[in-house]
C-alpha cells in the first residue's frame, strides 16, 4: 500500500491545480484551502505508513515465544555447543574483558557513520586501535567473534570469574525492553532472579510483579529472563 500513496498525492495534485483554472478567486481560495488540506493529509499518511510498518514488523518478528528462543531451543542449542560456551568463559576469564561481540569490546562499541557508511569504533577509533587498548590482539579477538557467531550469541558479558552472561535474544519497545541470556554461575542460582520452569510463559510488557526470571539448563548453567 505505501507504493501506492507518493503516486496518489501527485494525481490529487494534477487534478486540483487543473481546477483551479478558470475560476473566480473566492472559489480559488477555497478549493487552495481544500488543496493544501488533501497535501497534509497525503503527507500525513505517507509518514504514518513508513513509521508504522517497521514497528509492526519488528513488533511481529521479535515473538519471545517463537521457537527460536524458547527454553527448550536454548537449552538444545547449549548442548550443542557446551564446549563453546565453556571455551568462551575460560577465555573471557583468562583476558579479564568485561564484554566482548561483534559491535563491542569493553565498553567501546561500533558505531555506522550514516553518511558515510564507515564504522567507527569508541570516539573516533579503529578496531586496531580499540584492542590494543585492551590488549587484545586481532587473532584472539577474530576467535571469540567466530566462536560467539557459531553459538548463536550476540555478545558475552563478565561480571567477574563467577558470573559470565551471553546475550540471546533482546527486544525494545519504547519503554518496555526484554531480554533472554545464558548464564555461567559457579555459585548456582543468581541472586535477584526468580527460579521458574520456563521463561517462555512470562508477560514480556512488565504485567508481573517481578522483573528477573530464571531457569536451570544444568549445573552451573542457566536461563534468564529479564523485563525492565
Amino acid at each position: 500500500m505505501t507504493n501506492y500513496l507518493p503516486a496518489l498525492f501527485f494525481s490529487c495534485s494534477i487534478i486540483l491545480n487543473s481546477l483551479k483554472d478558470g475560476i473566480d478567486m473566492s472559489t480559488s481560495r477555497t478549493l487552495n484551502t481544500v488543496f493544501n488540506l488533501v497535501l497534509l493529509t497525503a503527507l500525513f499518511c505517507i509518514l504514518i505508513s513508513f513509521v508504522a510498518y517497521p514497528i509492526l514488523r519488528f513488533v511481529s518478528v521479535c515473538n519471545l515465544n517463537s521457537v527460536c528462543f524458547t527454553d527448550q531451543s536454548l537449552k538444545v542449542n547449549f548442548k550443542k555447543h557446551r564446549k563453546i560456551f565453556q571455551t568462551i568463559v575460560q577465555m573471557i576469564n583468562s583476558d579479564k574483558l568485561t564484554e566482548v561481540g561483534a559491535d563491542r569490546v569493553n565498553g567501546d562499541s561500533k558505531k555506522t557513520d550514516f553518511l558515510t557508511g564507515e564504522s567507527v569504533w569508541g570516539v573516533n577509533s579503529s578496531l586496531d586501535e580499540v584492542l590494543k587498548k585492551n590488549g587484545l590482539s586481532r587473532s584472539r579477538y577474530e576467535k571469540y567473534r567466530s566462536l560467539l557467531e557459531t553459538a548463536g550469541v550476540d555478545y558475552v558479558y563478565r561480571k567477574n570469574s563467577d558470573h559470565v552472561m551471553f546475550s540471546v535474544w533482546s527486544r525494545g519497545i519504547m519503554t518496555s525492553s526484554s531480554y533472554k541470556q545464558v548464564l555461567f554461575s559457579s555459585k548456582g542460582m543468581p541472586e535477584g532472579f526468580k527460579p521458574v520452569e520456563s521463561t517462555d510463559s512470562i508477560s514480556s510488557f512488565g504485567n508481573s510483579n517481578s522483573k528477573a526470571f530464571c531457569s536451570s539448563i544444568e549445573r552451573n548453567w542457566f536461563i534468564l529472563y529479564m523485563n525492565y
